[in-house]
Order: structure tokens, then sequence, then C-alpha cells
């Protein structure tokens, strides 16, 4: 598949524009960021395998970066051209690639190792001041993300909120648009003291589409009192006014984790070890989600080890999924595979299997919420109250 998309890409951008041209790293310019200082529309930026310690910016241009991957889809090159960020020129800028210029789908970057990343200060208009986007970072712009490993990144802060380990897309502008396709996602982590954390993997605040991903193994580490943990793995969030569209789809979302030591006396204080999706439309479907954990402290509130859907559309649909071996590990859990609130999704022909929690081993379904579970195997779950399902208060699935 990969090879077949890199095939159609590589034909397809350098036949755009009769005047686009390829500029190779190093043998034209000594740098990746050079090459993009001197690419224009249309043109491709090439480059050669071999470590780069850069912090790169796309600077609004509409060009395809790329390893040698994007010409013959050989995945070595993947692994071997490697973009290392922790050398950044101002510490309060430490994320590894930026689109931070009003890009679009037209800015690709692909066939690279994203690496080294520790985050950029940003604060986005009536909200809190945030460390956003260890490896890539999208604010009021969109990106096309194809074929990458973006690994090893980190995020911490002692004061501000932490979002996005891997990648955060944070546009205000609803017409801003993220694809996130056939990248792993791994082992990149957030740690915050003082503020909330979301996103341990990826945190996308636009419309987008991730599709065919690997996310696994990275992590939250959360030890603010007041303040929430949530999204091990993805967290796409939209205000429920907008509705973004989200689709997600044929991504495995594992081992992923959030754990968190805040006291806050909110219902949930540490949630969703795999996927958080809030406020969206679209669908989720054909996705892996299996062997991510939630971790609460003793006499607190875990919610949903492998997802939570919250004031989604009344036509989201999560569709034909394996929600499987999620547990919360620590504390009274709710939700070991799915934490349900506040909204009436269709929920069809998934497997929800083998998942642990306190109170719904399968499924916690809450705030009001008249989900529409069809067609569902539910087998194998564990809890003290509902081992399948346990319905909370109001709710009415």
């Amino acid at each position: 598949m990969k090879r077949i998309f890199c095939t159609l890409a590589v034909a397809i951008l350098f036949a755009t524009s009769a005047l686009a041209k390829i500029i190779r790293v190093p043998a034209d310019q000594p740098t990746i960021q050079a090459a993009i200082n001197a690419a224009a529309k249309d043109d491709t930026v090439l480059v050669a395998d071999g470590i780069y310690y850069e912090n790169i910016n796309f600077k609004g241009k509409a060009i395809t970066v790329a390893s040698h991957f994007l010409v013959n889809g050989d995945t070595t090159h993947i692994n071997n051209a490697i973009i290392d960020g922790s050398r950044p020129s101002h510490a309060d800028s430490g994320s590894v690639v930026f689109f931070i210029s009003g890009e679009d789908t037209t800015s690709v970057l692909c066939g690279f190792t994203i690496t080294g990343g520790t985050g950029t200060e940003t604060t986005p208009p009536g909200r809190t001041q945030r460390r956003a986007g260890g490896g890539i970072l999208c604010y009021h712009s969109g990106a096309r993300i194809v074929n990458n490993k973006i690994v090893q990144n980190s995020v911490n802060s002692s004061d501000h909120a932490v979002v996005g380990g891997g990648l955060a897309a944070l546009p205000v502008e609803s017409t801003a648009y993220v694809i996130l396709q056939g990248n792993q996602i791994s082992h990149n982590r957030l740690t915050a003291n003082r503020q909330w954390a979301a996103g341990g993997g990826v945190e996308l605040r636009c419309r987008g589409r991730i599709v065919n991903n690997l996310i696994s193994y990275n992590a939250i580490e959360h030890y603010a009192t007041d303040y929430q943990a949530y999204a091990g793995g993805v967290n796409c969030a939209s205000p429920a006014s907008d509705r973004r569209s989200v689709i997600m789809e044929s991504n495995k979302i594992t081992h992923n984790s959030v754990v968190g030591h805040g006291e806050t006396p909110n219902i949930c204080t540490t949630m969703a070890g795999g996927v958080l999706l809030q406020g969206i439309q679209g669908r989720f479907s054909k996705n892996e989600v299996s062997q991510n954990e939630v971790w609460a402290n003793a006499g607190k509130n875990g919610c949903g080890a492998g997802m939570v859907v919250v004031e989604v559309s009344d036509s989201f649909i999560i569709e034909g999924n394996i929600i499987g071996e999620n547990a919360i590990t620590n504390g009274t859990g709710y939700g070991g595979g799915i934490d349900i609130g506040a909204c009436k999704p269709r929920v069809t022909n998934n497997i929800i299997a083998g998942n642990a929690a306190t109170n719904g081993g399968g499924f916690h379904i809450t705030q009001n919420s008249e989900a529409q579970l069809i067609n569902n195997t539910v087998i194998n779950n564990q809890a003290s109250y509902g081992g399948g399902i346990f319905v909370r208060g109001s709710a009415k699935p």
C-alpha cells in the first residue's frame, strides 16, 4: 500500500507544474531548511539518508519534503532519514517540524523519522498557555503527513498544559485540515506538573483524517492536583457548536497509557488510555484499540481505558472496531472498553472483549446518553458491577 501511494504521489507531484523542481539535500542545499527556503510552489525537497539536527518550518509553502522513500518506496529510508529536533535555536520552540503559516494539505511531509522534539509554547486566543507538538506542530494550519515515524518526542512543563507528544494540530480556523496516513506514532511522552495533559501521541483539534497509522506506547504522566489527564494515544476534540469532521479508520491504537497522580474531584481524574472523541462529527471505523491503560490514584476515578466518547454528533458512527484487553488498573474504574457520555452515537458491529474496570468492563454509559448499541459482540469483559455494560444515572441506551 505504501509503495503504491508513493509511486502515485511522485507522479502527481512532479507533473503538477512544468516549472516545479527537485532540490536535493545535501547535494543542492546543505540543510533541509535551506532547501525549503529556496523552494517555490510545487517543488520537492528530496533528502538523502542521514541525521539532520534541525527544527524545520514549511513557511506556508505548498511543497513536498520527503526522503528517498517517496521515489522508490523502500522503507529503510524512513529509518535512515532522521530529523532530530533536540538542538533547537530557542528552548521555547522545540517542535521538530512546524506548519504554522497557513499551510494546507498541499504541504507534504513524507518518509522521515521525526524525533527529539520537546514542543513549543503556544497561547491560542482565549485559551490557557500550553506547550504543544513534540514532533510536529500544526498551528492555524493544515498538512499532509504520510509514511513517517514520529517517535521519542517528549513534552514537559512545570507550569503549563502539555498536549500532543507526537503531533499537535491546534488551529482556531475550522477550515484547517490535517491528514495523517501510514505513520508510526510511538514512544512519545507528556509530563505535566501543574496543568492538564492531553494527546500523548496525537492532539487533533481541527478537521482531519487519521488512517492506517500505528499509534502505540505513547504515555502521559500527570501530577497536577486540580486538572485532568486524558488520551494517551489520540485526542480528537471540537467545540460542540462547530462539530468539526474527523474520520479515523484502520488504525492500530495499542499499549498507550495515562497515569494520573492528581486529586481533582471530577468524576474522572484520568481517562481515555487509547482514544478520546469529543464534540466532533464523522466516524470511527475498522480500528483496533487494544491493551491501553488508565491508572488513577486510589479513591479517585479513571474512565475509558480503551476510549471515551462524549458530546459527539448524533450522526457519529462507531463501527467495525476491535476494542480489547484495555484496563483501568488503579483507582475506581468506569468503562474498561468504552465510556460514552452526553451523546447518542450509533455503535454497531464492534467486538468489545477482554476489557476490565470496576464498573462496566465493556461499556460504561452515562450523562443522559442514548447511544444505539446494535449487533456488537460484548464478551469476556470483567467488572465488579456490569461486566458487559454498566448504565449510570439517567442514561438510556
